[in-house]
């Protein structure tokens, strides 16, 4: 995907504006800072709240209020660009906790269930150290 077509001006704070690229997203969303800035803030923000919306939605479709279908054709180009950075979206959306989010963007047959490499970032999450012998 090249991303220089995804900079856009949004307005972060009153009166002021600041441009984002995709590049600007998927590094924001890589990274956990103790002091993050306005822009951070502001990314991380959305991409909160559109996550916890997909997870309602999940949800909608499990008690039968929605059908995938309903939902389907307006998300599944970001589905697709979920996918090409599956890795950067998969863990975010685990450490927000949005777990029906995962299921359902794996209803688009692109987000692999739990694989190895999920597994072994998760391992690795979980803070083991070199020196633990399991590694």
């Amino acid at each position: 995907m090249d991303s220089t077509k995804f900079i856009r001006k949004y307005k972060i704070d009153e009166n002021e504006y600041e441009e984002i690229s995709y590049d600007d997203v998927k590094e924001l969303l890589n990274e956990s800072s103790s002091n993050p800035g306005k822009k951070a803030i502001y990314i991380k923000d959305c991409f909160d709240w559109f996550f916890y919306f997909i997870d309602r939605s999940e949800h909608y479709i499990r008690i039968k209020l929605i059908d995938f279908e309903d939902v389907k054709v307006p998300l599944n180009r970001y589905s697709r660009i979920i996918e090409d950075d599956k890795l950067i979206f998969e863990t975010y959306i685990t450490d927000q906790q949005c777990f029906l989010a995962l299921k359902f963007w794996q209803r688009f047959g692109q987000l692999p269930k739990k694989n190895r490499w999920t597994r072994f970032v998760e391992f690795i999450r979980k803070g083991l150290s070199r020196s633990d012998s399991r590694i």
